[in-house]
């Protein structure tokens, strides 16, 4: 367009003179879009004639010709202007095909990349570090192609851990539970954002690892609204969230087995609980309280109703600590204060003692207390000269406490009780904790410390692992006639010669594997009844799996990353759960995720990169590695 005639478009519009009193309100014309000072960053409103809208400023105004003109002169217009123009488009990271050597050395590239994000979601590493990372590895391999060709910053390592990583290995669990039985293990927890979450679990036999596995479903954030957070963590909102999560994978319920979580009202309760909804709605399914948090809980509860020492002062009764109370006070006065932990150093060289510190008790860690108890009577004498000196000096009165209880030899014979007790519910805590399946011996382990405690039987003790042979929810996944394969090899089994290493398998699960990959001229003789086995062992004995969750979420949402969002988190934990297969070092990227790294990644960080003009999703050179510096 001419000069003349842009000059033509910028005067006043046909019908209005310039001098005429009064004002007419002008309507947007297109015509400006091809005036070279308006064309870049001029956009009408949608449904708003007498509106125009600045794509660098992001304001409207008025559609006054003046009122443009002057908008195009301010100043924050031109900051903004050579902003975006000195902005790399999205297209310019793409490398074409045809200036790669070899769509080997792509692959080799974006394979890198990939490895690297493992690399950071397995040893919760910011992904601010990737800006410099990526600068470094090409600075110190100047040589290799690979290292030159890589260009990931943190807004492309957040994308592939997300919508690559995670994606994908969020994918292959869902093909499995597709198409197996599974149970599932729940647990809610708040964490250092002030975020309420729920840690959906699940654990099935993998047919393609030959293991029972227990992985990260998802993580569900609870109050997304002010309507979830007025209705409360109730059971009905957990249970329709855990539902929701496998329904939009499209994966069957039927295929749900068995439920694990703590013994909460709202987990187990008898009535409108989420293990009752769970009854109600599939019939037989096998439901398991946390017998860990029932452990702890009995060990923490009995230190609380342990004798207490009374002393008198001032003629009023004043109790001393109990045990647990004792553990912490100690650990308090010691904790903040440098000089008292110096000073406390030379009490335990004079008593030849190991210069340990004193250990916290925690009501989330179930094995801690057994350590703190330990270590307390392995520090008693130190501690007892210690507090004298701070008794006689200082005058505290948390010192007079702490000094008239480790004085106390009733208080002593209780630690010395905890020390031989603790170690028997530990244990047990250990085995319900373990995530190779135990749930075949756990009743006659517990009977076991039953009968060490009590010597003999107040009460019978059912047991609580017994699985009913008529259970319709596990004999649902066959017919009639594998349920006769299965039973005839089972009878087979009790008269065949197993082999020395087979019979030597003390581990559950490593014998029915063994007999599920057992082949006999190419035939397999127990598969059936194995694999029968290795089903019923996936169903759940306990919630740890979601304790183990939680404590990684802590890790990785600290205080200086308490920004990170439920996405970004559910990409780092399902990313480091495929990186811990193997290690970020051995682990290989599949196809999928090479696939997956182009344009459609991104998504999710920038709905309008699909209507950006200047970019061709359908074009060949979406598929290559996305070179985002």
């Amino acid at each position: 367009m001419s000069s003349d005639e842009q000059e033509e478009i910028l005067r006043a519009p046909h019908g209005q003179a310039a001098g005429k009193l009064g004002h007419k309100k002008q309507k947007f014309r297109k015509e400006w879009l091809s005036i070279n000072i308006f064309k870049n960053w001029l956009q009408p409103v949608i449904n708003n004639p007498l509106k125009a809208y600045c794509c660098y400023c992001k304001v409207e105004f008025v559609t006054e010709l003046t009122t443009v003109k002057k908008h195009a002169l301010s100043t924050k217009h031109k900051t903004n202007a050579i902003s975006v123009t000195n902005q790399k488009s999205v297209a310019s990271f793409f490398e074409n095909p045809n200036n790669i050597k070899t769509k080997k050395t792509a692959d080799a590239i974006k394979s890198a990349e990939i490895k690297i994000c493992g690399f950071l979601s397995e040893h919760n590493i910011s992904f601010n570090t990737v800006d410099h990372l990526s600068k470094l590895m090409k600075d110190l391999f100047p040589k290799s192609e690979v290292a030159q060709g890589i260009k990931l910053g943190r807004t492309k390592a957040t994308c592939v851990v997300k919508n690559v990583i995670g994606k994908i290995h969020k994918e292959d669990m869902v093909n499995n539970l597709k198409s197996i039985p599974f149970s599932v293990i729940i647990d809610e927890s708040t964490d250092v954002g002030t975020l309420k979450t729920l840690c959906i679990c699940v654990r099935y036999f993998n047919t393609l690892t030959n293991k029972i596995e227990t992985k990260l479903w998802s993580l569900v954030e609870l109050f997304r609204n002010s309507d979830d957070a007025n209705k409360g963590a109730t059971a009905i909102h957990i249970y329709t969230e855990v539902i929701n999560s496998f329904t939009s994978e499209n994966v069957p319920l039927n295929n749900i087995i068995g439920f694990a979580s703590d013994g909460c009202n709202t987990m187990m309760g008898s009535w409108n609980s989420v293990s009752s909804n769970f009854k109600n709605d599939l019939p037989g399914i096998f439901i398991q309280k946390c017998i860990c948090h029932s452990l702890a809980l009995c060990a923490s509860e009995y230190c609380k109703v342990l004798p207490r020492k009374y002393v008198f002062d001032k003629c009023k009764e004043n109790p001393s600590l109990r045990c647990e109370d004792l553990c912490r006070n100690v650990y308090n006065f010691f904790k903040t204060s440098c000089k008292r932990i110096v000073q406390y150093k030379e009490f335990q060289t004079f008593c030849k003692v190991e210069p340990h510190k004193i250990l916290r008790p925690s009501q989330t860690r179930w094995l801690s207390l057994e350590k703190v108890v330990k270590r307390l009577i392995e520090q008693w004498e130190p501690l007892k000269l210690f507090f004298t000196l701070y008794k006689n000096e200082q005058r505290l009165i948390m010192a007079d406490t702490i000094f008239d209880s480790l004085h106390d030899p009733l208080v002593l014979l209780n630690f010395k009780f905890l020390e031989w007790v603790l170690p028997k519910f530990t244990t047990m805590n250990k085995l319900f904790q373990s995530e190779k399946s135990e749930i075949a011996i756990l009743h006659s382990k517990m009977e076991d410390i039953y009968t060490e405690l009590l010597y003999s039987y107040m009460k019978r003790v059912d047991d609580p692992f017994q699985i009913d042979p008529n259970n319709q929810k596990i004999v649902s996944f066959y017919n009639a006639e594998e349920l006769q394969n299965i039973d005839n090899q089972w009878r087979k089994l009790e008269n065949f010669e197993l082999s020395d290493t087979v019979k030597a398998l003390d581990d559950t699960e490593d014998f029915w594997v063994s007999l599920y990959q057992l082949q006999i001229d190419g035939e397999y003789p127990f598969k059936c009844v194995s694999e029968f086995i290795l089903r019923t062992l996936s169903l759940p004995h306990s919630s740890a799996d979601c304790e183990r969750v939680f404590s990684k979420v802590n890790l990785i949402k600290t205080k200086m990353r308490n920004k990170l969002g439920l996405e970004s988190m559910n990409g780092l934990l399902l990313s480091s759960q495929c990186m811990k297969e193997t290690s970020c070092i051995d682990f290989e990227p599949t196809k999928n995720m090479i696939d997956s790294m182009n344009l459609s990644m991104y998504e999710k960080e920038d709905v309008n990169i699909k209507n950006r003009s200047d970019i061709d999703e359908n074009n060949e050179e979406n598929n290559m590695s996305l070179f985002l510096v």
